[in-house]
Formats: structure tokens, C-alpha cells, sequence
């Protein structure tokens, strides 16, 4: 299966420094992103050591003097979570901080028996884990195939593969919420009698005419409304599908529109 053996492990960056692990059914950019791929020495270490904390995995060292020494301050200082999208999970995220669930609502913790499921199994799939389950032969159950490749097909949705556009040749994005704020704003100015508008995308801003920002905005949202049919289509293909083999097989990156590109 490919979403049992295709994982990959990045570190996420911040100040050039790394800051927490997250594994990926899928490959990232990482030109456009704070995003870092563990080399193969960081991997084979990570896999080794799934206590290690971020900066441990980072060098490849344990920093512990005594290698009798209980590795629960480690486990105590690092937190474990599925991303979830739309309720089910797609990802899996390792913080050196607890996330307040209650109010990031994308984030649910591990319970202490996933959590011990997954130091033990590190190259289980998110099912596996959420089930605490190893299938010892996926290849018997087309349902959970099924699962399997449903769950490949959100990562996928959310990735840089999709989510994305050009802005002056810089890939950028806008998620919904943010869409949706920024007609806010742009309601809100034209009311007040302003005619221009600044407008940020990761970490730089444009100053746009309110009705050319207005077109950007709705190329956007027919782009995300395009891409999640598409997205939509490819569940319901794979759901239709009576083979383990066809499930296998099915290519769910096909099929989604070209990114818009801006020129301001």
C-alpha cells in the first residue's frame, strides 16, 4: 500500500530553527514552504528513537548522558495529534507544546493508547493508528483500502498540490476562512468610502482597487469550489470500485484545474 510505505518526515522551521516533526503521505514543496525534509541519517535516527525530542531528531544525537536514563521527561515535553479535516484525520503532528483543542478545532490529541501504538509502530498509516490496529495483510479488506486511499486523497486535497496559487511567480494561498473575512473587509472599506485595499499573502502584501481584489477573491473561490469537486469525485470513484487492486492502482491527482496566476 502506498500509504503505508510513502511516508515522509519533514521538520517544520521557524527562525531557521526546527520546531516540531509532521509525516506526509505525499511529497512536499519545500521551496515554498517552512518545511525541511529529514535527510536519510535524520530518518533512520527519528525511527530509532521516537521519543527523541525535535532538536535530538534534528542532530541525530540523544543529548542524555546516561543511556539508562527513563526517556519520560522526553515523552512529557512532546505532544502528539491528528490534523483532521472535515472531522477525519489526515495528518499527523508532533509539537514540543500542548495546542489548545478546544480552540484549534483541527487539532485532536492522541489518548495515551495511540500514542503508545504509534512509538511502537512510527510507520503505521493514520488509520492504524487512530484504530490502534496493525492490518497484517491490507490487502484483504478492499474497505480498508478504501480507507486508505479516501484518507491519501484528503491529505492530497490540502497539500501544495492544490492549495495553492501564483502571485508574481511566488505560490501562494488563501484558505476559506481568510477568503471569507477578506470580503468582509472589502465591504466594510467601500462603505466607508475607501478605493484601495492592502492585501497579504504569506508574509508580503499587495495594494489592490477594491473591485480588482474582488476578482482575485472570486477567481480564488471558483478555483477551491472546482478543486474540491474534483476532490469530491475521486471519494466517490474510489468508493465505487470492487477490486483492491483498482484501489490500488487509482490515481486520485488527476482531474484538478491549473493553479490562477496574478501578475500586480
Amino acid at each position: 500500500m502506498a500509504f503505508l510505505d510513502n511516508t515522509y518526515y519533514y521538520f517544520k522551521i521557524d527562525n531557521g530553527n526546527p520546531i516540531s516533526i509532521g509525516t506526509y503521505p505525499f511529497k512536499l514543496n519545500v521551496s515554498f514552504s517552512n518545511y525541511v525534509e529529514m535527510t536519510n541519517e535524520q530518518k533512520t535516527f527519528y525511527l530509532e528513537h521516537p521519543n527523541a525530542s525535535v532538536q535530538e531528531a534534528w542532530n541525530c544525537e540523544i543529548n542524555s548522558q546516561d543511556d539508562s536514563e527513563p526517556i519520560s521527561n522526553i515523552e512529557n515535553e512532546t505532544h502528539y495529534y491528528f490534523k483532521l479535516r472535515h472531522g477525519h484525520p489526515y495528518q499527523i503532528k508532533i509539537e514540543p507544546f500542548r495546542i489548545n483543542t478546544a480552540l484549534m478545532k483541527m487539532y485532536l490529541e492522541f489518548t495515551q493508547e495511540q500514542k503508545e501504538f504509534y512509538l511502537e509502530h512510527p510507520n503505521a498509516s493514520i488509520l492504524e493508528i487512530q484504530q490502534c490496529t496493525l492490518w497484517q495483510s491490507p490487502q484483504n479488506d478492499i474497505e480498508t483500502s478504501k480507507q486508505n486511499k479516501i484518507a491519501e486523497i484528503n491529505a492530497y486535497d490540502v497539500s501544495e498540490n492544490v492549495n495553492g496559487f501564483y502571485l508574481n511567480n511566488n505560490l501562494v494561498w488563501l484558505d476559506k476562512e481568510t477568503r471569507v473575512g477578506l470580503v468582509n473587509t472589502l465591504n466594510s472599506a467601500e462603505m466607508v468610502g475607501r478605493t484601495e485595499i492592502n492585501m497579504w499573502f504569506s508574509g508580503m502584501y499587495v495594494t489592490l482597487p477594491i473591485s480588482q481584489a474582488r476578482q482575485l477573491l472570486a477567481v480564488l473561490e471558483i478555483y477551491a469550489t472546482d478543486c474540491y469537486n474534483v476532490t469530491e469525485q475521486h471519494k466517490v470513484n474510489v468508493s465505487n470500485l470492487t477490486t483492491i487492486e483498482a484501489v490500488d492502482e487509482y490515481d486520485f491527482t488527476t482531474g484538478y484545474p491549473d493553479k490562477p496566476t496574478f501578475t500586480l
